[in-house]
């Protein structure tokens, strides 16, 4: 999940490629993600609850991934769950259990919010390549619809 936010912001940042080098190269993730969320902001002002609920999504995604790989890992219960434990020094001690589904579920989780940073990615590109086209009538990221939205499973497709 962590490449797929690299490679939307250097998509968006892509005419500031020493901007986004930078981004990538020094920024931790946490701050990276909050720029993806100012960018997608700017980029869809008329879907800015979206963008934040889709940020805090994989802000959620993201935490209980790292519990998963940064928690110290205990013996099973008798339900079949690990114990999961972070006694960091100044933190607030946490404690916590997975069964196998429940990792498997944050894994599917994550598999579904890179698919949804790639249909943004493409949004951002999409217009990238328009805007080359010598005839191509100008867009903007304004008009788009935000690319998360649900179409309805009634609306006709196709010609």
């Amino acid at each position: 999940m962590d490449q797929t936010i690299e490679l939307a912001l250097a998509e968006i940042l892509i005419s500031n490629l020493n901007t986004a080098e930078m981004v990538l190269k020094t920024w931790p993730q946490n701050r990276q993600i909050k720029l993806l969320q100012s960018l997608l902001r700017d980029g869809f002002p008329r879907h800015i609850t979206e963008v934040d609920d889709f940020i805090k999504k994989i802000e959620a995604t993201r935490t209980e991934r790292n519990k998963i790989i940064h928690f110290i890992w205990g013996k099973v219960d008798p339900e079949g769950a690990a114990f999961l434990t972070s006694f960091r020094p100044f933190r607030k001690d946490q404690i916590d259990s997975k069964t196998a589904p429940e990792v498997q579920a944050v894994a599917d989780t994550m598999h579904d919010r890179v698919n949804d940073l790639y249909k943004v990615i493409y949004i951002f590109r999409e217009q990238r390549i328009q805007s080359r086209q010598k005839h191509a009538l100008p867009h903007s990221r304004k008009s788009y619809p935000w690319p998360l939205t649900k179409i309805p499973q009634n609306t006709p497709r196709g010609p």
